[in-house]
């Protein structure tokens, strides 16, 4: 059993390697005694907070892309983000550090900068309780409230996602007993996974792959971590990144790269 917080060298190793800003708008991001983050921008900013209680797997995944997603509605460009881990005294620093991994892969592969947060070990949770709060910047707001009767809607996916793909990555077993197929809970699980572009099931076994349109490395090698994102979630160790390149010089071929611990092969054509 374990109450407090990490330690200094707890926090060095699963956390603050997660916290390294990259955005040129953030002056100071996550450090050792350091209790704020601070950015400048000349664009409106936008801010919102989410708790995340109702699932156990994907939680640094979710706790990201839901408060992102509040942004991108309101108009806004998610740019950084502070943490909030309560963890049960019978969790680990590794438990936390896995959390931490999959937030961050997420995080980059949409452009965010976790700049900082709080960990800490409490009697007061049964089970790890996470909050995430967001901050985008936009020129413009786009507001609920400015919607009107008569107004159109336009949908790209579909109503419930984020809910359904909790479900369906908590109670999968549940929901193939009481007759849902595999193809059905894939379709559920991938919903709110950013643009997945294709996940082919076959034989028991799931293939991700993503495609891109090749426009230099530093956008590439995004494209590499929101794949490792992406394989992380669905618990695989290889994934399949397919770029398309315009450029007059390019070297079509095909590479085997590392991401963290996944695989990933990538051609060029």
């Amino acid at each position: 059993m374990r109450i407090g917080k990490l330690t200094s060298q707890e926090l060095q190793k699963y956390v603050f390697d997660k916290t390294v800003a990259k955005n040129p708008e953030i002056l100071q991001s996550a450090g050792l005694a350091e209790d704020c983050a601070a950015l400048r921008t000349p664009k409106i900013l936008l801010l919102t907070t989410d708790p995340i209680t109702a699932t156990g797997n994907n939680a640094g995944r979710l706790a990201i892309t839901v408060s992102a997603n509040d942004v991108a509605v309101s108009g806004g460009t998610p740019l950084c983000c502070l943490l909030t881990i309560i963890a049960p005294t019978t969790a680990s620093a590794e438990d936390v550090g896995k959390f931490m991994k999959e937030a961050h892969e997420t995080a980059e592969a949409l452009g965010v900068d976790i700049v900082g947060g709080h960990t800490e070990f409490s009697e007061a949770v049964n089970r790890m309780v996470v909050s995430c709060t967001m901050l985008g910047t936009t020129r413009r707001i786009v507001k609920s409230s400015g919607a009107k009767a008569g107004d159109s809607i336009v949908m790209t996916k579909s109503a419930a996602i984020e809910a359904t793909a909790i479900m369906a990555n908590d109670h999968a077993d549940k929901l193939l007993k009481n007759g849902l197929t595999t193809e059905e809970l894939v379709e559920a699980r991938t919903r709110d996974l950013c643009r997945t572009d294709v996940i082919v099931d076959y034989n028991g076994e799931q293939y991700i792959i993503e495609m891109k349109i090749w426009r230099g490395n530093e956008y590439n090698n995004r494209g590499e971590s929101q794949l490792a994102a992406y394989l992380d979630a669905y618990h695989t160790k290889v994934g399949y990144l397919l770029s398309f390149s315009f450029n007059k010089n390019k070297q079509a071929g095909v590479q085997r790269i590392n991401v963290g611990d996944k695989v990933i092969i990538e051609a060029v054509v």
